[in-house]
């Protein structure tokens, strides 16, 4: 359970009640007092301590930023009540549920149809849902995150297949825009765009006609996939405002809110970048371009050296891959009398204690 707290009702009298404890204490005396002074009153001031007592053994306050729920011999009731004082009679005890603003970090990966292996990285920001606190009791927080990652994973993986990577990385706030609408709204724009619609106060013939001239393809009132990424690029401000309105009113729950009564604040994208395997294979990749153009520059110098008459193939070939740094060779010229330069290959000594 969500950080659910035991509050049994003889601890809660004893240990958090001293001052009321000490109350009763005198209270008894003051009955022991009575008793030997007044007999004839014993009995009317022991109702009075007794009733005492058990009012104030059941009344339990809920702390604030929580909410209770009641059990009866540690089975459940379905009832549930917020902060403040509330009577509990001694075979009832109050379960205390943490109603706080929660933070889950979201990571997903995906492949893009560029075959980029991507990945993002963000938060979503949840609470209780008053209306249905004893729903909420029956999920862990793992629970919650996995259903929320899943998600948004499958809206990621729709998306990801049609676009390339940069379109992820140009358009931030929009991928943002489209995971706040699946998680907070319970008629996403890209599946029902009426409301979209009557923003814009168009009927549906003339609103379909103006996605149609921005080469967006819809199906009923449902955007396919490839058309997303416009489609909330282009009617940002009326799905912003359509998600404004929602948090402020909380009067709808989304699909996912009403699966794990929750209300959802939004969701902060921090990062999209390549995922840590697909940027290894990238530097690996790099590396072996690298040596491929090393090769071909040492190809290159090797048939312009080895077109000169006087030199040897194999000299031709040390030579080359001297200049290329892909020898651990020195190449020093040597001027002949007649002006001529020949090269000579030998032992980089330096390498060789390098090598050692």
């Amino acid at each position: 359970m969500n950080d659910i707290k035991n509050r049994y009702r003889l601890r809660t009298w004893l240990l958090d009640n001293l001052f009321k404890v000490g109350l009763v204490s005198i209270l008894t005396a003051l009955l022991v007092v009575t008793g030997y002074l007044y007999p004839s009153l014993i009995p009317f001031v022991a109702s009075i301590l007794l009733t005492l007592f058990i009012i104030k053994a059941s009344i339990v306050r809920v702390p604030s930023i929580h909410f209770g729920e009641y059990r009866v011999f540690d089975e459940r009731t379905g009832d549930t009540v917020g902060e403040g004082l509330h009577w509990c009679w001694l075979w009832q005890r109050i379960h205390l549920h943490d109603a706080s603003v929660k933070s889950i970090e979201v990571k997903e990966s995906f492949t893009t149809f560029d075959e980029v292996e991507a990945k993002l990285k963000g938060t979503v920001q949840y609470r209780v849902d008053d209306n249905n606190a004893a729903k909420f009791a029956d999920f862990s927080e793992d629970t919650i995150k996995k259903g929320l990652s899943d998600l948004v994973s499958s809206e990621l993986g729709i998306i990801a297949g049609l676009h390339e990577y940069k379109s992820f990385i140009e358009d931030r706030e929009t991928i943002q825009l489209i995971i706040d609408c699946i998680l907070c709204l319970k008629k996403v724009p890209h599946h029902d765009f009426d409301e979209v619609r009557e923003s814009k106060a168009l009927d549906e013939l003339t609103f379909k006609d103006l996605l149609t001239s921005e080469g967006i393809e819809s199906t009923g009132k449902s955007i396919r996939p490839k058309g997303r990424i416009k489609f909330y690029n282009l009617f940002s401000e009326e799905i912003k405002a359509l998600l404004k309105e929602e948090l402020s009113n909380r009067n709808k729950n989304s699909a996912v809110e009403s699966k794990y009564a929750i209300d959802i604040d939004h969701f902060a994208l921090a990062d999209v970048g390549w995922t840590d395997e697909f940027k290894k294979a990238m530097e690996e990749r790099k590396k072996a371009e690298a040596k491929v153009r090393a090769a071909e520059q040492t190809l290159d110098l090797i048939e312009k050296i080895g077109s000169l008459s006087d030199i040897p193939s194999t000299t031709a070939l040390h030579a080359a891959m001297a200049i290329t740094n892909n020898t651990s060779h020195q190449t020093i010229a040597v001027e002949g009398e007649s002006g001529g330069v020949m090269p000579i290959i030998r032992t980089n000594p330096a390498a060789a204690d390098d090598s050692d």
